[in-house]
């Protein structure tokens, strides 16, 4: 990165990847043009994600230069000399840094240089800027025809193309452009990220923004649109048109982090290896660095202790699905359409994604049900009530939250989610005040189990086994609670046309919710057709649907469910017997720790070398809730190879996903043991908040220890693999 041109630049904090980088046969120079500061904390971060983008394309690539202009300064002619790509990064419209240039501009694609133009730097004005825009990177953003609504786009399927190199299906929340003027026909064009938007992107009036007939048309059709694009102009050069963007955190997306980089490198013509350019995920620091304002601080006060009745329970409720159970409605929508909910309250708290915190307003667009519905409870109840969520997107109740019951019944393998989801219950009846600081000394109540999922088992013929899948899921909650007779409520999904038209088993699915709660007095459903029929519905349905939630579970409120103790006890010692059938139990700590040994060979899939006593993010190693301070953080796959010390007769050690893979997407891996090219054991399929126990006799004579980390069924992508309490005995 030339560091003349970089006045500003704060160096990032975080090491980058220490992998070796790509050697490019031929030197090559990318220019990024930055526009000046616009929005708040956060959004159009033209200077940060340049500075980040180019720091990341530099340690991936030997040979490659990098040259980055803030605040809108347009460099020196000089600058473009030997350029092979542009990556233009600005308001756009009136105000576009190219708009007053467009002939040096020109020049630069007439000499077959690449251009990227990201986010806002897509939009211009019509006449020659708009003709010219269309020329170099095949589309734009037209006033009066495109929208810039946000919403979160699906991307299920990519193209065959450098660009998506490595990239997995994913889906993210940002202000993506769209219904964008392409060159006509699509001449050169390639689509690269299509999502089917949802009506509730047309909730705006007609605009230059916001909407339009054209655009309303296409939306009621269904029709895909297209959010990025590569372009091959005739004359060689390379062009790249990208809507989303708005959020600078959403560079921490590794699928769509990649995807932007590999874009880049693509636009000047660098060979993008076969899985794509891998970088390590930013940290918050990293993504902190050399933004334009400094974060805001929160206004919303802390509640203050609730005082409750010295006899009244703890009510807890487990709530879990997929995607709606997430939840899509902005916080910004709460705070001008719901203000009673918008402040936390003292009396209710919420455990979610491993935290929990007074219930209170979710983050950017994940208010979920639980928000209404909770003040409701907190309403009704004379002591404290305990809501603990799960809920993962694109998930079904076939395989994903397949209870045991099913798996006895039809064969397959439990869930991974349903495990996840009862290890942590579990978690939270044993240890209560750990989760909620009013339970101490107060009797458990079980309010009930909330289900809000179904829209992916529409597909593939799922539909046909909901009803019983889902009659076999609330029987092992029942039981795993020791709670036969709790109340449950499913929320019956909605009508949108991609279930009921493209899956073809949204009304076959409805009707099992409706069929489940009809044969159970202690099941209850509630419809949700009237609602939008967008997959996320609208901002601001989610409150509306927590609302009825309360309104179908207020017949059970004075009736909760002490959980019978010895049930949930017996339940709990059968629950790694059922979920990891072959794992022993927990091995003692070794007496020599392999984070003290020098390896022989060590080996790993990503980020350089394994690290000891680190995660391959060179953070403390933690899996399943617990952190260890010894132990090695690898990625699959991976190899490594150990002298046995002399005396030496066993091998222990925990070995699972590191939890710093969070949400990022599905990892599964499995462990292996060798002993001089001997397998001595092997982990089932582990995937994220599970771990497998070794406890291994060495052969006699055996000279070198090797373990493997294999990915499973999944790819690569974020299999961060860590063996922790390693080492000899």
């Amino acid at each position: 990165m030339n560091t003349l041109t970089l006045a500003a630049f704060t160096l990032l904090t975080t090491t980058l990847s220490a992998q070796s980088p790509h050697t490019l046969p031929a030197s090559k120079k990318i220019v990024f043009l930055s526009g000046t500061r616009s929005h708040g904390y956060g959004a159009h971060e033209f200077n940060a994600g340049n500075l980040l983008m180019a720091r990341l394309l530099e340690s991936r690539f030997e040979g490659l230069e990098t040259d980055v202009y803030l605040d809108g300064k347009w460099p020196e002619p000089t600058a473009f000399e030997n350029a092979d790509s542009v990556v233009v990064f600005c308001n756009g419209g009136g105000g576009h840094l190219v708009n007053k240039r467009l002939d040096q501009f020109e020049a630069l694609m007439k000499r077959g240089v690449g251009a990227a133009f990201l986010h806002y730097g897509v939009e211009t004005v019509e006449g020659r800027p708009s003709e010219k825009f269309r020329d170099w990177i095949g589309g734009h953003f037209e006033r009066f025809w495109s929208v810039n609504p946000t919403w979160t786009a699906q991307f299920d399927a990519l193209p065959e193309h450098p660009i998506s190199r490595g990239v997995k299906p994913f889906a993210s929340r940002d202000e993506w452009y769209f219904h964008m003027r392409f060159r006509p026909n699509m001449d050169g064009v390639t689509p690269i990220l299509s999502a089917i938007p949802p009506h509730s992107t047309m909730r705006r009036k007609d605009g230059p923004h916001s909407g339009n007939p054209a655009v309303r048309e296409a939306v009621r059709k269904r029709q895909p649109q297209h959010l990025a694009w590569a372009f091959e102009r005739p004359d060689g050069g390379r062009g790249f048109g990208f809507t989303g963007l708005h959020f600078h955190k959403n560079f921490v997306d590794d699928d769509f982090r990649k995807l932007v980089l590999n874009a880049v490198a693509w636009t000047a013509k660098i060979d993008v290896p076969e899985s794509g350019i891998e970088t390590p995920t930013p940290t918050p620091e990293e993504i902190a660095a050399n933004q334009d304002y400094a974060p805001r601080k929160p206004r919303v006060a802390q509640p203050k202790p609730a005082e409750f009745p010295a006899d009244a329970p703890l009510k807890i409720y487990l709530l879990a699905g997929q995607s709606n159970m997430v939840g899509a409605t902005s916080k910004k929508w709460v705070e001008a359409n719901a203000k009673k909910l918008a402040k936390p309250r003292p009396d209710v708290w919420c455990h979610w994604r491993g935290e929990t915190n007074p219930l209170a307003p979710g983050a950017g667009g994940e208010v979920g049900p639980e928000l209404a519905f909770g003040h409701a409870l907190g309403r009704a109840n004379e002591g404290p009530v305990l809501l603990a969520k799960f809920a993962v997107g694109g998930t079904t109740i076939q395989e994903h939250w397949r209870p045991p019951s099913a798996v006895t019944r039809a064969g397959g393998e439990i869930g991974h989610l349903y495990k996840v989801m009862l290890k942590q219950f579990h978690r939270i009846l044993e240890r209560p005040e750990q989760y909620c600081p009013a339970a101490k000394g107060r009797r458990i109540e079980l309010g009930g189990f909330v289900w809000f999922q179904g829209e992916n088992d529409c597909f593939d013929g799922r539909e046909k086994f909901y009803e019983a899948n889902l009659r076999d899921l609330i029987r092992d909650v029942r039981g795993a609670t020791g709670a036969p007779e709790l109340p449950v409520c499913v929320i019956v999904i909605n009508d949108s046309g991609v279930w009921d038209e493209a899956g073809g088993g949204g009304p076959a699915v409805r009707d099992a919710q409706r069929a489940v709660a009809k044969a159970d007095p202690n099941v209850v459903c509630f419809e949700t057709a009237d609602l939008d029929e967008g997959y996320h519905y609208a901002d601001g349905d989610h409150v509306t649907i927590g609302r009825r939630l309360a309104k179908a579970m207020r017949p059970f409120n004075n009736r909760g469910v002490v959980p019978a103790a010895d049930a949930v006890a017996a339940a709990r010692r059968a629950q790694d017997a059922l979920f990891y059938p072959g794992r022993g139990p927990r091995p003692p700590k070794p007496d020599t720790h392999l984070v003290d040994l020098p390896w022989i060979r060590g080996e790993s899939g990503w980020n350089g070398e394994p690290r000891r006593n680190l995660s391959i993010e060179d953070r403390p190693l933690r899996i399943d809730g617990e952190t260890f301070p010894k132990g090695i953080g690898t990625h699959a796959n991976s190899t490594l190879v150990y002298a046995i010390p002399a005396g030496k007769t066993r091998f222990v050690a925990i070995a699972g996903i590191d939890d710093e893979v969070g949400n990022r997407g599905v990892c599964s891996v499995v462990f292996r043991v060798h002993a001089d090219d001997q397998l001595l054991a092997e982990s089932v399929v582990i995937k994220g908040m599970e771990r497998w126990h070794f406890d291994v006799a060495l052969p006699d004579g055996a000279k070198e220890l090797k373990l493997e980390v294999t990915e499973a069924d999944s790819g690569i992508n974020s299999d961060h693999a860590d063996w922790v309490e390693a080492g000899f005995l």
